[in-house]
């Protein structure tokens, strides 16, 4: 039982992290150098990580049960909270733009058609996973989470042949904020913990969050690994910018089907994690009745697409720079006043010895990637 509840805490982290931003990232390694795209992939999956655990750590301090910009305002103040609230809803509003583009082009690539439509037609099926809430959800996640490596490893036993390693090269720190927006964005998925300490705490076992983040986080980063490693190596300077599609044309068919599975089922599972918790910040942090929670995070990425706003690696590169990184800022600061105004005793304490150095390091990347983004 413990174990099925970490699996499934962990399922919401991973459903929430690995999204579009995937598709994304080994056409910015190839911006950058592969190399320089890696380094900062690690770089930026440790910050996430000790993020989220931060984050874990609030919620556990605290007795009520809220979403992030909840959290916020009891321990920064209203200000914050709105400021907090904003950013976090550009970044979330971004990212479900960027899935629902990112859908319409791989259904397009896959079965032909009108990538028009078919974004409009995964909009509508996801928009009502989303309207049933989160225990619909957290099955579906777990199920899509092993199919997602299993469709992975697929991925990598069909493109192996077709590898050249000799495209895994280019290594420059000038470049090294040229695949910054798009790798945070990729790894972001802070506004999962609540859901996850939610998860765990409708059987009271609360004490598995600190596993449930760790696995959540580290999982998306070694899945970004391989997923850009094996693109890259394939398509090498022709990478596309939705990866997949560079993919399949650089080895065939089967590829085209399998990648275009993987890129379906992480985008899904994504969307629909975010939709919820979207759902519950207007719900539960601003007291919206929850019809007009729904019609709040449903409404603006549809209009938005109909807009004409569709490119998708601009979406997700200027969400994750400012929304991501700012949201950040200010959960460090939630962080260290949940240490002294918290309501309740954590399962699990970050030890100073690593909660200092780690926020400092957090704070200098993400005010350096705000300020080149700008």
């Amino acid at each position: 039982m413990k174990q099925m509840l970490v699996l499934q805490s962990s399922a919401v982290i991973i459903g929430t992290v690995i999204g579009a931003g995937i598709l994304g990232l080994p056409f910015a390694f190839v911006q950058a150098g592969f190399w320089t795209g890696m380094i900062v992939l690690g770089l930026i999956g440790a910050c996430i990580l000790i993020l989220s655990l931060f984050f874990g750590e609030v919620t556990l301090r605290t007795k009520e049960l809220h979403q992030l910009t909840g959290y916020t305002e009891k321990y920064l103040g209203t200000i914050f909270k709105n400021i907090q609230g904003f950013l976090l809803l550009f970044g979330m509003y971004s990212a479900l733009l960027a899935y629902t583009i990112g859908l319409g082009e791989i259904f397009s690539t896959v079965l032909s058609g009108s990538a028009f439509a078919w974004s409009i037609g995964a909009y509508l099926v996801l928009a009502f996973f989303v309207i049933r809430g989160l225990n619909i959800i957290k099955r579906a996640e777990f199920v899509i989470g092993i199919l997602i490596l299993g469709l992975l490893f697929t991925l990598a036993l069909i493109a192996t042949p077709h590898m050249d390693f000799k495209a895994l090269s280019g290594f420059d720190w000038r470049a090294f904020f040229v695949p910054y927006g798009a790798i945070l964005f990729a790894c972001s998925g802070i506004v999962a913990i609540p859901e996850a300490r939610e998860v765990l705490h409708a059987k009271r076992a609360e004490k598995s969050l600190k596993m449930a983040i760790l696995i959540g986080n580290s999982v998306p980063v070694i899945v970004y690994a391989i997923f850009s490693l094996i693109v890259v190596a394939v398509t090498g300077t022709e990478t596309s910018e939705i990866a997949t599609v560079g993919l399949s044309s650089a080895i065939g068919p089967v590829a085209l089907i399998v990648g275009g599975l993987f890129s379906i089922m992480a985008m899904s599972s994504s969307f629909m994690t975010l939709g919820v918790a979207m759902k519950s910040i207007f719900h539960y942090d601003y007291h919206a009745p929850q019809v007009l929670a729904i019609i709040l995070t449903l409404s603006l990425p549809l209009v938005l697409f109909l807009l004409g706003v569709r490119d998708f690696f601009s979406v997700v590169s200027v969400a994750g720079a400012l929304s991501v990184g700012l949201t950040g800022l200010i959960s460090v600061a939630t962080f260290w006043r949940a240490r002294h105004h918290g309501d309740r005793k954590p399962e699990y304490i970050i030890p100073d010895w690593l909660a200092v150095p780690a926020s400092i390091i957090i704070v200098l990347v993400f005010i350096a990637g705000f300020a080149y983004t700008l």
